[in-house]
Formats: structure tokens, C-alpha cells, sequence
């Protein structure tokens, strides 16, 4: 867990921004024109723990699904899961914190983590929060 927010920076803008590159590239969609992309380098990050249910899974994610490949992201999420639930039971495993856009607190990055955390019932977690800091 990372907990200043230099390091939560670095940590989105490099490691996180490369794998969200790759999904939309991998969703069919120009990561140079995704606006949640070109936003990291606005946004001020801090570590803080939220209410679960104060959290709202991205609704494009959630229905991500491409024909091309038969890929469904709900299938996928609930085989995940389910792996992660029983790895987190037998105490093989902790979560990292998730990743949340603090101005509707939209889930960004850990959506199987979010789900195991519903279904083992958690009520705070800890999270990634970005907020945008405008330059006027």
C-alpha cells in the first residue's frame, strides 16, 4: 500500500496508465482519446478509506463485451471472482487498495477485488481516490 500521494501518482500514471492503455487498445477504443486517461496527470491522489457501498462499479466495464472474441467481462469477473473470495478465506492473498475517481466515486481499477469485498461483506475499504484539480 502505497500512502503519499507522490508515490500514488507515480504508481497510476505509470504502472496503472500502461495497463489501461492496453485495455482500451484491447476494447477496440483509442486510449488517446479516453477522457479518464487524459485526466491522470490533473488529479491529485491520496489514499483513504471509503464506504463499500459508497462505491459505483464503471458501467462501461461492466458491460464490456466484444463479439469479434466472445469476450464478456461479467463471465470473466464472476470466475474471478470466486478465485479471489476463496484465496482471500483461506488467507493466501490481500487486496490492494482499489482505485476510484473521487468526484462520483466511480470504480476505475479493481472490479474483481470490489466484488469479492461485497460478497465477504466488507463495509470500509481502502482506496486510491483522484480528484481533478482544474487549472484555471
Amino acid at each position: 500500500m502505497l500512502p503519499q500521494p507522490a508515490q500514488i501518482a507515480k504508481y497510476v500514471n505509470r504502472v496503472l496508465r500502461e495497463e489501461w492503455m492496453r485495455d482500451a487498445l484491447f476494447e477496440g477504443r483509442d486510449p488517446e482519446e479516453d477522457a479518464w486517461l487524459n485526466s491522470l496527470p490533473s488529479r491529485k491522489w491520496s489514499l483513504r478509506t471509503v464506504g463499500l457501498h459508497e462505491i459505483h462499479p464503471d458501467p462501461r466495464i461492466m458491460e464490456l463485451t466484444i463479439p469479434a472474441t466472445g469476450y464478456v467481462f461479467r463471465e470473466e469477473l464472476k470466475s474471478r471472482t470466486k478465485r479471489l473470495v476463496g484465496a482471500l478465506r483461506a488467507e493466501q492473498t490481500v487486496i490492494p487498495p482499489l482505485v476510484i475517481g473521487n468526484e462520483d466515486r466511480t470504480l476505475k481499477d479493481g472490479h474483481c477485488r470490489y466484488h469479492a469485498l461485497l460478497r465477504l461483506r466488507a463495509k470500509r475499504v481502502f482506496v486510491y481516490s483522484g480528484w481533478l484539480i482544474r487549472k484555471d
